[in-house]
C-alpha cells in the first residue's frame, strides 16, 4: 500500500458506509444554495469542493484525515443532485424531460465506471487526483452552461431570462409563450409566498402526493440492492473465479449500457410499467446471484444475473425515480421537493 495508511475491513466499511449520510448533507445545503446564488453557481461551488476534497485525499496521512476527507467529497457529490436536476428540468422542453433527466443520471454512473477503470490504471496514492479531472473539465466548460430561466425570472432578470430561452430554442423559435408561463409562475409564487408560511407545502397536496410517490420509488431503488453491489462488488465475489475488479467495472458497466437505452423507453411507455417490469427482472437476477454465492453447484448464474441486474438497474429501477423527482413538483416547491427525495 504505497499511501502508507493501513485500514482494517472494519475502517474500510466506515469509509463507505458515511459516503450516504455526507450525501444527505451536501443535499439539503445545495436545496437552499441553489435558489440563493443559482443553479450554475452552486454547480461551480460543487466542482471547486470537490477538487478541495480530492486534494485533502491525497494529502492524508492517517485514517481520521482519510475519513474527514471522504465525507468531505461525499458532501459535494449530494451538492451536484438538486441544481443539476433543477437546471435539466428548467430549460428543457416538457416531451423532453423524461429522456434528459435519464441521461443526467447517466452522467453519475458514467462517474462511477470512470473511477474504476481509473484504479486499474492509476496508482492508489495518485487515484484521488485523477478525480479532480471531471470537475476540472467541467470548470473548463461552464461558462457555456446557462443559468436557469426560471431562478433568473424570480430574481427580475426578465432580459437574461429571454436571452438565454432564445439561445436554447434558436432563433427560429418565439420565445414570449414560454416567458409569459414564466411571469404568471413567478407571480403565483410571490402572492403564494405572501401568503403562507414557510412550511406550507407540508399542508399542500400538490406537494405531498409527488413527495410520496418520489420517496417510496427511492426507497425501493435503495433496497434493490444494487447500491450495495457498487460499494462492496469488490468483497461480495472474492470467492468467485473471476476478478473481483472485473466483476465491478462488469456490473457498472451494464447499468451504463442501460441508462444509454432508457431514454428510448422513457419516451414510449409510461413510467409505471417501466419501473415495475424491470425492478421484478431485478429482483429475480439477484435472487440468482445470491444462489449462485450459497450453492457453489450454481456458480454458472453468477456472471449472467450480475448482467442482467446492471441492465435492469440501468433500463428502469434507477433513471424512473430521478425521471418523475425532477419533473412531478411544482415548480415554486421543486428544490424543497428535489432535496426530500434525495434525502429519502
Amino acid at each position: 500500500n504505497p499511501t502508507g495508511i493501513l485500514i482494517d475491513l472494519h475502517q474500510a466499511s466506515w469509509l463507505l458506509s458515511l459516503n450516504q449520510p455526507m450525501r444527505v448533507v451536501g443535499t439539503l445545503i445545495t436545496g437552499y444554495l441553489s435558489e440563493k446564488i443559482g443553479r450554475k453557481r452552486s454547480l461551480i461551488m460543487c466542482s471547486i469542493c470537490q477538487m478541495v476534497g480530492a486534494i485533502f485525499i491525497f494529502m492524508s496521512t492517517s485514517f481520521l484525515s482519510l475519513l474527514l476527507s471522504l465525507c468531505l467529497t461525499g458532501m459535494t457529490t449530494g451538492m451536484a443532485l438538486i441544481p443539476s436536476y433543477a437546471l435539466l428540468s428548467e430549460i428543457s422542453l416538457i416531451r423532453l424531460r423524461s429522456s434528459l433527466g435519464s441521461l443526467n443520471t447517466l452522467n453519475a454512473n458514467g462517474g462511477y465506471l470512470y473511477g474504476l477503470i481509473a484504479a486499474l490504471i492509476v496508482p492508489v496514492n495518485y487515484l484521488s487526483l485523477a478525480m479532480i479531472v471531471p470537475s476540472v473539465l467541467f470548470l473548463a466548460l461552464c461558462w457555456r452552461m446557462p443559468e436557469s430561466p426560471v431562478w433568473l425570472m424570480r430574481k427580475e432578470r426578465d432580459g437574461e431570462a429571454r436571452e438565454i430561452l432564445q439561445w436554447l430554442r434558436g432563433e427560429g423559435y418565439s420565445v414570449e409563450p414560454e416567458m409569459k408561463e414564466l411571469e404568471v409562475l413567478v407571480l403565483e409564487e410571490k402572492l403564494a409566498n405572501k401568503s403562507s408560511s414557510t412550511f406550507s407545502c407540508l399542508s399542500d397536496r400538490t406537494f405531498l402526493m409527488p413527495l410520496f410517490i418520489v420517496c417510496v420509488l427511492f426507497i425501493i431503488q435503495g433496497l434493490c440492492g444494487c447500491d450495495i453491489m457498487s460499494y462492496y462488488a469488490v468483497t461480495i465475489f472474492r470467492s468467485l473465479s473471476i476478478n473481483e475488479s472485473l466483476t465491478a467495472i462488469i456490473f457498472q458497466v451494464s447499468i451504463t449500457l442501460g441508462y444509454l437505452v432508457s431514454p428510448l423507453i422513457l419516451s414510449r411507455i409510461d413510467c409505471r410499467p417501466h419501473f415495475t417490469t424491470f425492478l421484478l427482472v431485478n429482483s429475480s437476477t439477484m435472487l440468482g446471484m445470491g444462489l449462485s454465492l450459497l450453492f457453489p453447484s450454481l456458480s454458472f448464474l453468477s456472471l449472467p444475473s450480475l448482467v442482467l441486474a446492471g441492465a435492469s438497474y440501468g433500463l428502469g429501477v434507477g433513471p424512473v425515480p430521478f425521471v418523475l423527482m425532477s419533473s412531478m413538483f411544482p415548480q415554486k416547491y421543486k428544490s424543497v421537493g428535489l432535496a426530500a427525495g434525495q434525502v429519502t
